[in-house]
């Protein structure tokens, strides 16, 4: 279960010149690199504050309004860890405004099960276009995938590769966070 974690103007709701600049910067950089990714095979959380200007909310939701596995969340908490049981509590149905609600209670139920990679990206930064493909396919290289695959695939999560990782239930799930 491979997520993505991002900031944009959390406490800083109302800089409207420097959420516009920002803005900006996501939309030439690092939302055209997410989606050119050569696997779409995880899910990107992009915390906001709950507050966030309109002009910089409706714009943002614009962009990510075709890309359901864009979660756009109202928050202002840090980084909260997803693949704890409790994530839920903190986290609610009304605090998404873009993305779908089901596909992040899906990764958050398979994260209990599977393995659980992290990457964190700010939103002016761009990634090479094998960079997702290749943290995954790197996990499964390194032989961390030892985990309970939970039977059968998520939308959007890591693949099962072989019957081994269907068969073996008796580990925790692991974690690996890349930066």
């Amino acid at each position: 279960v491979h997520v993505m974690e991002s900031r944009f103007q959390q406490l800083q709701p109302n800089l409207l010149h420097l959420g516009q600049a920002r803005l900006d910067l996501f939309q030439t950089f690092t939302l055209p690199s997410m989606l050119a990714q050569t696997t779409q095979q995880f899910l990107w959380i992009i915390r906001t504050d709950p507050e966030l200007h309109p002009t910089l909310l409706h714009q943002l939701q614009k962009l990510l309004e075709p890309h359901p596995h864009i979660i756009l969340l109202g928050t202002n908490s840090g980084w909260v860890d997803f693949n704890h049981p409790k994530y839920l509590q903190s986290t609610h149905r009304d605090m998404v405004f873009s993305g779908s609600w089901g596909m992040l209670l899906d990764y958050h139920r398979q994260a209990q099960r599977r393995v659980h990679l992290l990457t964190r990206l700010d939103t002016d930064d761009a990634l090479f276009k094998g960079h997702m493909e290749y943290v995954q396919q790197s996990t499964y290289e390194s032989g961390m995938v030892t985990t309970s695959r939970g039977g059968g695939t998520a939308p959007h999560s890591l693949p099962i590769t072989s019957a081994a990782d269907k068969n073996d239930t008796a580990a925790a799930p692991q974690f690996r966070a890349y930066c």
